[in-house]
């Protein structure tokens, strides 16, 4: 049984491609032959060398294309989608030929015979190029026009599915459905988004659960206790983060109350958290089935935007299989555009991955830290976490466009190891090759390189059979017979490169892996022009496998992604006591000691926490001299208590909590009365955590360089607690007792409400963290600017002011971390444009130190905003680099 006429005309285009992108021809002579240049008339005229280029082609078409070595068409920029349409619908109209047709063709002839569909596509081309409306009102007549003709060819019948021009009908709708989806989708995303990330980061969510049983068997009682936490909202470091956590501890005893008792028995708790830096990652991350944990609870609007962008999704996933096997091969068949024009897939409007953590949680003995916290009578534990934090990449991020080693990989060495192909088939040949090449003493240069031009040019071929296979398999819509060809095909290049398959282990992703580590490995010997075009190329096709893992079905669910881990140990004291108010009630307070040590240089810290609950009395708090009064009974205690290191940082800290407590709450907008209210909040409270950080005096430099302007640097002599943010969290409890017979209680509880915070005037670690995460996120939001940064500036406009006036004087601790960030920058970047930024911004907080007018503070933010993005590229990404290159 012959191959059907759609599968040739596939692989036709394919061939074709591969011969016009990896061969160079000489211009033939009048008499037909390639005898090469010649001396008297070697120099192409001005006139030859613009019809023979691809972009002046493409150009006078009405293409829009930039001249460049990639010789790439993206039909999504401007209105190349519009242009390409219009031209094959007149080539069909005026019965053109092309080397693969001719005016015999069936199916044009087929197309002219009906009046109906001849005037349809007649009217379709004449408003693509005359309509003035929108673009947005354009696309959805044309797509309507295409419906229309699609419609009509089913009804009438002569042009059957399986037929080319029906292929391209079909697929150019789902192109403009695609430029529709994205409109609409982008659309609702820029209405709601302000709405939801205001609902996002100024509420929180807590929902928690706890199961504890006691169990006899054989006259031994085994005690049970189980918890599971559900932790959301905003992040120092990120735009939003979810904790889910479990607690399981198990005992063996004689009576119940031992287990209970806290101090007996086995005790370990994880944490799985998902962190976001952006709205979109949260969409595409989190997003099941329109449900998105609690936050659908606190915003309706955002199962919208999910609901949108999920189908956007699918239309551009369908759109990739169809777009390869379809409009393609019509432009390159019909000669729309030129055969060695490589045919970029769209990208699938998909965000980055969310970066995970798993920690682990062990409890400890008590030592001397805790020891000081004891002595104030609070009940206290300690806590060792070892904390994995994970990023997820896509493979071809391995390797650049020209297929070199990228960021995450040194060597091609590194990448084949990490992609397990040392004794893979495809691998081990080309490594051969390349030996016998360019080993081989007598080969000259040109000689290596016309080989490594052989090569990848067979690569290449392969690739795009290879893609357009895929892409058949994908067509749901295509002939049995059609996907039995392609699956043949696809299996026989998987047993070339891959060895013996196995359906169920082998396929497209090994594929994939294969394809990137073979390339850059016959990178490394690429030493010509001619050559790196045809790595561009290369890339271009392994970049186009990759899009096409999107429609992998694997039954061991293998991703088309790569983990890169680093790990955090976090040691933390943990205590917390309860104090009456008199007539409020009980007031919890806790102060948490932590020391992050981490492999990762921004994620070192030594932090200490206040952190209080305190019942409302009607909207507002009773009992403000009450908690100053404790604070100073404890910070009395704290000074009595001897030699040690924990009694001196928490006596500094809750010296800085004690001296602002007032200015805090009214900061944060917490109204105090001195009178006793006569209604009490029913289970409403005001959780407050106050944020503190030590920064290090600065020793363990060689040599400290003074800011910008100064003759000496600042030294510091001793450690500094600062006050790095405060939260305010309004939150209603509610619990729900359930029986469960034979095994105890279960007790859950819900606790969300509206939070608020403001960051320190004297320290830069907050900002600098904020901004951090946020510009991660920032590539997967459309806007030019930064939404969730102005937003954050915004809100923390009176705060700034005050840090701007502190960056200018002298002895201030801001001042003094500015210096320490100067010098951070100035061992990666250079010195002239360091100084530039950090002189400029100096500059500019002295102007609003000494005229607080708001033209000198936008200049001073402006200034802000340069230095916080000098430092996360230089210092920031250049750490995250180093962190997740493969091993």
């Amino acid at each position: 049984m012959s191959k059907p006429k759609y599968f040739k005309y596939l692989l036709c285009s394919s061939l074709m491609c591969l011969m016009f992108s990896s061969v160079k021809a000489d211009p033939p002579t009048k008499g037909g032959k390639n005898e090469g240049p010649s001396t008297t008339d070697s120099k192409l005229t001005a006139q030859t060398i613009k019809k023979n280029d691809p972009y002046e082609i493409l150009r006078e078409k009405g293409f829009s294309v930039e001249s460049n070595d990639d010789l790439n068409l993206d039909l999504f920029e401007a209105n190349n989608l519009d242009v390409a349409l219009k031209e094959v619908l007149e080539f069909v109209l005026h019965n053109k030929t092309s080397v693969f047709t001719d005016k015999d063709s069936p199916e044009i002839q087929n197309i002219i015979n009906n009046p109906l569909l001849k005037e349809r596509i007649e009217n379709t081309a004449n408003y693509i190029k005359t309509s003035e409306d929108s673009r947005i009102t354009k696309r959805f007549n044309i797509l309507e026009r295409l419906t229309s003709i699609k419609k009509l060819m089913e009804i009438e019948g002569s042009i059957p599915n399986n037929n080319l021009f029906f292929k391209f009908i079909s697929s150019m709708k789902d192109a403009y459905q695609v430029f529709i989806s994205r409109e609409i989708a982008d659309n609702i995303l820029k209405n709601s988004r302000e709405k939801v990330e205001n609902s996002m980061t100024s509420q929180s969510a807590t929902q928690t659960g706890a199961v504890n049983t006691s169990v006899s068997t054989g006259g031994v009682n085994i005690g049970i206790l189980a918890n599971v936490s559900n932790d959301e909202g905003s992040s120092e470091k990120a735009f939003y983060k979810i904790d889910t956590s479990g607690n399981v501890k198990i005992s063996v005893g004689s009576g119940v109350a031992k287990y209970l008792s806290g101090s007996v028995g086995y005790n370990l708790g994880t944490t799985r958290t998902l962190i976001f830096y952006s709205l979109e990652q949260f969409l595409d991350s989190y997003a099941k089935n329109g449900k998105i944990s609690s936050v659908e609870l606190r915003e309706p609007d955002i199962k919208k935007i999910a609901k949108s962008r999920d189908e956007m999704k699918k239309a551009e996933k369908q759109l990739l299989s169809n777009m390869q096997n379809s409009i393609n091969t019509y432009l390159k068949v019909y000669n729309i555009i030129p055969q060695n024009i490589k045919f970029r897939l769209p990208e699938i409007t998909s965000s980055s991955y969310a970066d995970s953590q798993l920690s682990a949680t062990s409890a400890c003995s008590l030592n001397a830290e805790a020891e000081c916290l004891a002595s104030l009578g609070m009940e206290t534990k300690i806590q060792s976490q070892i904390i994995s934090t994970s990023m997820r990449h896509s493979y071809i991020k391995l390797i650049k466009k020209d297929c070199s080693p990228s960021k995450y990989a040194e060597s091609s060495y590194e990448i084949s190891k990490f992609l397990n192909q040392e004794k893979n088939k495809k691998y081990i040949e080309t490594q051969e090759n390349l030996k016998s090449y360019f080993e081989n003493e007598t080969n000259s240069k040109e000689t290596n390189q016309k080989a490594l031009s052989l090569l990848v040019s067979n690569m290449l071929g392969d690739l795009k059979q290879y893609n357009s296979c895929l892409c058949i398999l994908s067509d749901d819509s295509l002939p049995k017979e059609d996907k039995a060809h392609a699956q043949a095909l696809k299996d026989k290049i998987e047993l070339n490169w891959l060895g013996i398959i196995n359906s169920l282990i082998k396929g497209r992703l090994d594929f994939l892996k294969t394809a990137i580590a073979t390339a850059v490995k016959l990178r490394e010997y690429c030493d010509s022009e001619e050559n790196l075009k045809l790595f561009k190329s290369l890339y271009s096709e392994i970049n186009n496998l990759s899009k096409m893992q999107t429609f992998s079905k694997n039954f061991f669910k293998r991703n088309p992604n790569f983990e890169t881990t680093y790990t955090s140990n976090v040691n933390s004291v943990i205590g917390q006591m309860q104090f009456e108010l008199p007539t409020v009630g009980t007031t919890s307070l806790g102060i948490d000691y932590s020391q992050n040590e981490s492999e990762a240089k921004f994620d070192n810290s030594e932090d200490i926490t206040v952190r209080l609950q305190i019942p409302m009395a009607g909207d507002k708090l009773l009992g403000r001299h009450n908690i100053k009064n404790k604070f100073k009974e404890l910070i009395k205690k704290l000074s009595e208590s001897k030699n040690n290191y924990l009694s001196n940082s928490c006596k500094e800290a809750l010296g800085v909590v004690e001296k602002d407590f007032s200015n805090i709450l009214k900061e944060l907008g917490i109204k105090t009365t001195a009178k006793i209210p006569t209604v009490l909040s029913e289970k409403k409270y005001i959780f407050l955590d106050i944020f503190l950080t030590k920064v290090n005096k600065n020793l363990g430099r060689n040599t400290i360089k003074p800011l910008p302007g100064s003759t000496n640097p600042i030294i510091k002599n001793e450690d500094i607690w600062t006050l790095k943010n405060i939260g305010r969290t309004d939150s209603s409890l509610t619990n729900l007792n359930i029986g469960i017979d034979k095994y105890g209680k279960a007790n859950f509880s819900n606790n969300l409400g509206k939070s608020s915070s403001k960051i320190g005037s004297d320290t830069l670690s907050f900002i600098i963290n904020k901004y951090n995460g946020l510009a991660s996120g920032f590539s997967d939001s459309s806007s030019e600017t930064n939404p969730m940064w102005e937003k954050f500036t915004t809100s923390q406009k009176e705060q700034l002011k005050i840090l701007f006036e502190n960056i200018n004087k002298p002895d201030s601790n801001a001042r003094y971390e500015l210096q320490e960030l100067f010098n951070n920058i100035l061992e990666n970047e250079s010195k002239t444009k360091t100084e530039h930024i950090f002189a400029e911004f100096l500059e500019n907080c002295s102007y609003y130190s000494i005229e607080n007018t708001e033209k000198n503070y936008e200049k001073a933010l402006d200034s802000l905003n340069k230095l916080l993005n000098l430092n996360y590229n230089v210092n920031y990404l250049a750490e995250l680099n180093r962190l997740h290159t493969v091993k």
